[in-house]
């Protein structure tokens, strides 16, 4: 299917100019169409003041999956204090499948980031579920350098409890994960 500069261009306009809405659907648009023309655009509302817009132009942005927008992703990543939008930009590193996403991903799977401090008022620790988003996606692309990584996490007294996450994929992984489970 052919996308006009036309429609192109009026969804840019929309993602630039638009409400809040106009912004999300603009973004989810070009996202689900591919359209690489947008990639700029998209990454510049990675600091929209809107969270959701945010949100979809990270998940359009992994449906493209151009490694022209992994640097920036990972920079987001890194810096953006929203866990919420940590967590989308986790969904979409499995979209990329290449050494610097699995890098991340592996990290994520590891350590808490820096930035995230672990609130004490709060019941719930938001690294938590980038950690298990990371674990699934490692285990659904079968990495098997996160084995050592879900291994220690599973034998760790102090680690979440996400037992049967990292079974089922180092269950997937295979390998020597098979080896262990066994």
């Amino acid at each position: 299917m052919m996308i006009t500069n036309k429609v192109t261009d009026s969804l840019l306009n929309y993602l630039n100019t638009g409400d809040e809405i106009d912004r999300c659907y603009a973004a989810k648009t070009l996202g689900n169409l591919k359209i690489k023309a947008a990639i700029p655009a998209l990454m510049e509302r990675l600091g929209d003041e809107d969270i959701d817009v945010c949100i979809d132009a990270i998940t359009a942005l992994g449906k493209i999956c151009d490694p022209s927008s992994l640097p920036v992703l990972l920079e987001s990543l890194e810096k953006d204090p929203d866990a919420y939008v940590k967590l989308a930009i986790t969904e979409a590193l499995a979209s990329f499948k290449n050494k610097d996403s699995v890098k991340m991903l592996l990290k994520l799977a590891a350590d808490r980031p820096q930035e995230m401090d672990f609130d004490e008022n709060s019941e719930w620790d938001n690294w938590w579920d980038l950690q298990q988003k990371a674990i699934i996606i490692l285990g659904e692309m079968k990495i098997q350098e996160a084995f050592p990584i879900l291994k220690n996490t599973l034998e760790d007294e102090f680690s979440q409890d996400i037992e049967s996450v990292i079974l089922n994929a180092m269950a997937k992984i295979g390998g020597e994960a098979d080896d262990y489970l066994i």
